[in-house]
């Protein structure tokens, strides 16, 4: 809380207008971070190192609007829509885009192949795991994608797609989808090294990963490995502890956050 500097004076004609709009995103966190500790002090005596780290999520989540009022009970939610949406109003979105261009193939009947209309920036690259297939595989050959229905022939369960990276943005974070309307997917990723993750001509590695375990992801339960100062911690509720890594088939691991190896390590709190 000490750290907070409110009137922090920067000249905001000289930034963009995402850095703008980021700046004062994060100037209402920290607002909103004050006033919670604030209100949390009138009913302790002082505030726990342990809650600090919830302290700082309900701030940012008091940004949600109406909405995103599916994210303010305690329901459990997709992380997927949830981490988008907490990005999205926070200003942050861009940190992680990452633009790819998508080429499909239907095998139904007689098969053809078209490209995906326009390039598309998003804040995930999304995989589809498969049995002895790498990360690599699945970001640079052809993948079936359940429940996708043809664009010509309207089939659905016969279309592969391969999606080509564009940019190499810094920071990535990878969904792997392990969730259809009538299975999980527990497929591993195959020779797969958390300190070199080859992503287009880049080199990545993983500083963080969410673990699910659940029928589908409304439901079960979530889970977290963090790399923190060259350590792995598991976080898991109330429990944090070290640990090795994380788990190297990744078949329990739905989302991977990976920074490229050349660049300074980003803090993840």
């Amino acid at each position: 809380i000490e750290e907070i500097d409110l009137n922090l004076e920067i000249d905001l004609d000289a930034l963009t207008a995402n850095e703008k709009r980021r700046f004062e995103r994060q100037r209402q966190v920290k607002r909103n971070l004050v006033t919670l500790f604030w209100e949390h002090e009138k009913e302790e005596s002082r505030v726990p190192k342990k809650s600090l780290s919830s302290l700082r999520l309900r701030a940012a989540m008091a940004l949600f609007d109406e909405s995103y009022q599916i994210f303010m009970d305690d329901e459990q939610q997709c992380a997927h829509e949830f981490i988008r949406k907490l990005l999205e109003v926070n200003g942050l979105s861009d940190l992680f885009n990452v633009t790819t261009r998508t080429r499909y193939r239907c095998d139904h009947s007689q098969p053809h192949e078209w490209l995906g209309e326009n390039q598309v920036t998003e804040s995930f690259l999304t995989v589809f795991p498969l049995p002895n297939a790498s990360l690599e595989d699945l970001l640079t050959n052809l993948t079936p994608v359940p429940d996708f229905a043809c664009r010509d022939c309207k089939n659905v369960g016969s279309v592969s797609m391969e999606t080509k990276v564009v940019s190499e943005p810094d920071q990535v974070m990878i969904l792997i989808s392990r969730y259809t309307q009538n299975m999980v997917n527990r497929s591993g990723i195959a020779r797969f090294d958390s300190d070199h993750v080859k992503i287009g001509h880049a080199d990545y590695r993983v500083v963080a990963a969410i673990a699910h375990d659940g029928h589908s992801a409304n439901s079960g339960h979530y889970w977290a490995y963090v790399r923190r100062n060259g350590y792995w911690w598991l976080c898991n509720d109330s429990i944090v502890q070290a640990v090795s890594g994380i788990p190297h088939d990744l078949k329990m691991i739905s989302f991977l956050i990976l920074e490229k190896n050349s660049v300074v390590s980003i803090s993840i709190a």
